[in-house]
This record gives C-alpha cells, structure tokens and sequence, in this order.
C-alpha cells in the first residue's frame, strides 16, 4: 500500500467517482468570487459549480490512487459528489483569506452525507479554495461510513440474513400473529419468504 494524507485502504478495491453537477449548477449571481491573474477559469466559469466538483474528484481520485485504489467509470461500488456552495472571507486587516466548500457525497445510492471543507492561504483566493478542496477530500475519505463503504466488499453488503437474525424475524412474526395485528395470509407468507433465507 502507498501512504498519502489519507488514512490507507485495501488495494483491491475499485470505485466510480461521478460529479453530480451540471452546467446549469452555478453560484448565485453576485457573489464576488475573487479577482486572480493565476486562475484557470474566467470569473463566468467559476460560477459553474460542476467545474469545482470536478477539480474535487482529481484531487479525491488522485488519494485513492496513491492508496492503491483504483478508479473506474464502470466499478460497483459508486461515490457521488455534489458542491453546493463555495464562498471565500477576506477579513478586513487580515492576511488569511478562508474558502469553504459546502457539499454533499452519495454513498452507494444508499445514503448522502453533507460535508463542508475549509481552507485557508496568506496568497489568493484561488489557493484558499485548493486547500478546502484538499480537506474535502480529506474529509471524505475519513469518514468512518465511507471508509467502511470503501473497504467491504460489495457481496457483504448484500449477503442473505444470519441464520439467529432468520430465527428472530419468525419469533417476532409469530407473535404479531397471536396478538392478531397480522392476518393467517401475511403469517404464513412472511414466514415462507423469512424460511427461503433459512
């Protein structure tokens, strides 16, 4: 395994990173973004929030790979990431300007976790957002949920029930029955459908 800033995973696990932005994802207008000669993008572009969730999964992609994960738009198992919002703070006597980076990370279609990355630069605007896109990925990947999403393979996630859990279910099922809150047709279909797993 290759270490990074990140905590390490198992190599043998492949995932899609997918950027749930459109160009039609843009930061209210108004909202001044910051004046910068080095930027890669014109003032109009870096309202497109798609462009930023972009440079987020290159730099998420690139802790992976250093993780000895790999990266593929066809893996199983699928994070989807989506900015809500960028904003920057230049205090008024200050030399630090902060940016923050408020998004959300679908894990697996099966939850979405919301996030805010920080960061902050003595330089521009631009560097302070670099950073907060460093500790989103960073977050993202310290998360224990997502950790656990990342390291367990898909097959456990969708195993059949234990045999104790199968047991329980019936107990459960059998008492709703004798308290008559189920009828004789859910009983006995329930406890076919509970016994097939058995």
């Amino acid at each position: 395994m290759t270490e990074g800033i990140i905590e390490d995973f198992h190599s043998d696990v492949t995932i899609q990173l997918v950027n749930e932005n459109t160009p039609e994802d843009v930061i209210p207008t108004g909202k001044r973004l910051f004046d910068n000669k080095d930027s890669k993008c014109g003032k109009i572009e870096c309202a497109e929030l798609h462009l930023w969730t972009g440079q987020l999964i290159e730099i998420l992609e690139g802790e992976l790979k250093k993780r000895g994960i790999k990266v593929a738009p066809d893996a199983e198992k699928v994070l989807k990431i989506k900015i809500k919002d960028i904003n920057f703070y230049l205090p008024f006597m200050g030399f630090h300007v902060r940016a923050w980076v408020d998004f959300n990370v679908d894990v697996g279609g099966v939850y979405s976790k919301s996030f805010i990355g920080r960061g902050k630069s003595g330089g521009t605007g631009l560097r302070a957002y670099g950073n907060a896109m460093l500790w989103s990925a960073v977050e993202i990947l310290n998360d224990p949920d997502i950790q656990k999403y990342i390291r367990e393979p898909i097959e456990k996630a969708i195993t059949p029930a234990k045999d104790d859990d199968v047991e329980d279910k019936l107990e459960k099922l059998k008492t709703l029955f004798d308290k008559g809150l189920i009828t004789q047709e859910e009983y006995d279909s329930k406890k076919t459908e509970l016994l097939e797993k058995f």
